[in-house]
C-alpha cells in the first residue's frame, strides 16, 4: 500500500484490492487516486485542464497503463464511450456535484461487472439542527457544504437510498480518519451523533 495514497484510499485498500483491479473513477481530477489503481483503470473528467494535469501526474508516476478520458457525465449514454466492463468503481466526492444522480448511477451500473465493489466517499450531514451545527464546526466542513459547486447535501440514509434505488447494495461503512487505530471504536462512538460515516462499500447490481 503506497504511503502517498490519501487516507480515504488507504482505508479502502484494506478492504478492496483496487490496486489490482480495473477501476472506473468518475470525476477523477488530477489523478490523485487514479494512479494507485490497477492496469486498465480509467478516470473521467470533463475539464480539459484538469485532465491534462492528471495525465502529467500519471506520466510522472510511470503509469502508462492507466488513462484519463474527457467525458461529460451529465448526458445519458456516456457509458457507451468507455471500454467496459470494469472490475470496480471509486467515487470520491462525486454525487454532490451531480445534478441528476439517478441517471448517472444507472449509467455507472452499465460500466461494472455484476456485484463489482463500489467505494463511495462522500461528505454527508446528520439530521437535527444541533447535530448539523456541530458537524459544520469540524475544520473545513463548512467550506465544503456551502460551496455553490454542490447541487445537494445528503444525509447518509438519503445517499444509500439513492444507490439502492439504482440497484446498488451497501456492504459496509467506516470513517477513514480513524482507520487502523486502536482507539477507533471509541472515537466513532463519541462522534457518531454529529459526524456521519464518510465511506461506504457497495456492490453493483447483480
Amino acid at each position: 500500500m503506497s504511503p502517498r495514497a490519501p487516507a480515504s484510499l488507504r482505508a479502502a485498500l484494506r478492504r478492496v484490492p483496487l490496486e489490482k483491479l480495473k477501476v472506473l473513477e468518475p470525476a477523477c481530477g488530477p489523478a490523485t487516486y487514479l494512479s494507485h489503481f490497477g492496469p486498465g483503470s480509467v478516470g473521467i473528467d470533463r475539464n480539459p485542464e484538469v485532465a491534462r494535469a492528471g495525465r502529467a501526474q500519471l506520466a510522472s508516476d510511470g503509469r502508462d497503463d492507466v488513462k484519463i478520458q474527457e467525458l461529460n457525465l451529465a448526458p445519458p449514454g456516456w457509458s457507451e464511450h468507455l471500454e467496459v466492463p470494469f472490475d470496480a468503481a471509486f467515487l470520491c466526492d462525486v454525487v454532490m456535484h451531480i445534478e441528476e444522480p439517478a441517471p448517472f448511477l444507472a449509467e455507472l451500473a452499465k460500466c461494472l461487472l455484476p456485484g463489482a465493489p463500489v467505494v463511495l466517499v462522500e461528505w454527508t450531514l446528520p439530521r437535527g439542527a444541533i447535530a448539523r451545527k456541530l458537524a459544520l464546526a469540524v475544520p473545513g466542513a463548512k467550506d465544503v457544504f456551502t460551496t455553490k459547486k454542490h447541487f445537494r447535501t445528503y444525509h447518509p440514509d438519503e445517499l444509500l437510498a439513492l444507490f439502492a434505488g439504482c440497484g446498488f447494495t451497501p456492504e459496509s461503512t467506516w470513517i477513514h480518519s480513524f482507520e487502523g487505530r486502536a482507539w477507533a471504536p471509541i472515537a466513532r462512538g463519541a462522534i457518531a451523533a454529529f459526524w456521519p460515516a464518510r465511506t461506504w462499500l457497495l456492490r453493483s447490481p447483480a
